[in-house]
């Protein structure tokens, strides 16, 4: 859990990690995006390694949607 490649653009990535710290620090943003993943998460691992998971979730996310030409649907919505 918690690794990301150094592949690809180091700025993105960073950005990407910032982001994801603000999810796994407010717990109004977390309610939003997988709090269940992430509440599991953070009771077995820090806080910053979390935060990198969610950044990888979210990049492959990301990569998923801009190869399929699709818009993100969550697990609730669908």
């Amino acid at each position: 859990f918690g690794r990301i490649t150094k592949q690809g653009d180091s700025y993105l990535r960073h950005l990407l990690v910032i982001g994801a710290r603000n999810v796994v620090r407010y717990p109004k943003a977390r309610s939003r995006v997988g709090a269940g993943w992430i509440e599991a998460l953070l009771e077995r691992r820090r806080p910053m390694v979390v935060a990198v998971a969610v950044a990888n979730k979210l990049a492959r996310i990301v990569w998923a949607m801009m190869t399929t030409g699709e818009f993100y649907r969550s697990k609730l919505a669908a």
